[in-house]
């Protein structure tokens, strides 16, 4: 999958392995979760190592959505579409997951 326009000048803009490291604790994140779905009986919250998890993804998106914003001014639909700057909704795991992958081209 080719990354969005616009991607490449802000990956050049973040530390080496950023990128590749966002991707991945998406994907950790995201296997956690349907793990804890298929399991009967249990109680649908996240571990507290799942929580750390999480917690570094939302930092992450958060200092991807703030280059974006600096290194696009005046481009308010793109910042919207492909980095999801302003989207202030739908805090559900599969919500934050869905707008980490928009943001990080996974």
């Amino acid at each position: 999958m080719s990354p969005p326009p616009g991607q490449p000048r802000l990956a050049e803009r973040l530390p080496g392995g950023y990128t590749a490291a966002a991707r991945a604790l998406i994907g950790t994140v995201t296997t956690d979760v349907n793990n804890m779905k298929n399991k009967k009986g249990g109680i649908s919250t996240l571990t507290q190592e799942q929580e750390m998890q999480l917690a570094i993804l939302n930092k992450s998106v958060g200092r991807t959505k703030q280059t974006a914003a600096l290194a696009s001014k005046g481009q308010a639909v793109k910042l919207h579409e492909q980095f999801q700057v302003g989207i202030a909704e739908h805090f559900d795991l599969g919500s934050i997951l869905a707008r980490a992958n928009i943001i990080h081209g996974g």
